[in-house]
């Protein structure tokens, strides 16, 4: 068994953020490909082991989507509906709680509207070192998207905004680049598909899991904290 992850994947749409997506005749393309090559797991079988009833994993690939995107409601689901597939949704909480986006989708906003080397001066301008723990400094620094095919501005900001700043920190600081460069964030019903609409997909067969609460990068936490 094999598992495939995806974030954006969408058709012609203006939402935000226009930071980077995988077109939606490539995803079926590539739906074609796993199909040929690989098929896909039986959704019972893969049931079946995680409940303990099955020892062995079903053999093919396993789709999965995170971040409940409103992507997974207009693009995905109808590919999966029309082919008589299904996958794993792994949604985050946060913004249905607190009708706010997650940062990490703030930091892809905008990245999506500044171009890197602007956001990396303004970044650096706001970020103070003390923000910084130095515990696994070196290691988010040589490890964290090595192999993302990013420009090196755009890699650095992803790491000090997700990586090296403390979480405590995080949302302040986004704040203060949002208000220096004027940027707009789209509201948490555009971005997200609505409980609704995950209710719908679940009775229609396909799996709703968890993604945390606020999406914090886990290997910065210790287990308790985990």
């Amino acid at each position: 068994m094999k598992a495939v992850m995806y974030h954006y994947v969408r058709g012609s749409t203006n939402r935000s953020p226009e930071y980077y997506h995988l077109d939606v005749a490539d995803f079926r393309r590539q739906l074609d490909y796993f199909e040929s090559e690989f098929g896909f797991a039986d959704r019972e079988a893969f049931l079946d082991v995680m409940k303990g009833n099955r020892e062995t994993l079903p053999s093919g690939i396993v789709l999965t989507f995170d971040d409940g995107l409103r992507d997974h409601i207009e693009f995905v689901y109808p590919e999966l509906e029309k082919r008589d597939l299904w996958g794993i949704f792994y949604v985050p909480t946060g913004p249905y709680e607190n009708g706010t986006l997650l940062d990490v989708h703030r930091i892809h906003t905008l990245l999506g509207e500044v171009p890197g080397e602007k956001l990396l001066s303004h970044t650096e301008a706001v970020v103070d070192e003390s923000m910084i723990p130095f515990k696994r400094r070196e290691e988010y620094q040589t490890e964290s998207y090595e192999r993302q095919d990013n420009a090196e501005a755009t890699t650095q900001v992803k790491r000090i905004l997700n990586y090296f700043i403390s979480d405590e920190y995080q949302t302040a600081v986004i704040d203060r680049l949002v208000e220096r460069l004027g940027t707009t964030e789209p509201n948490v019903s555009s971005f997200y598909m609505t409980p609704a609409e995950l209710g719908e997909m679940s009775d229609a067969g396909m799996i709703v899991g968890g993604h945390t609460v606020t999406h914090p990068v886990l290997s910065k936490l210790d287990m308790d904290q985990q």
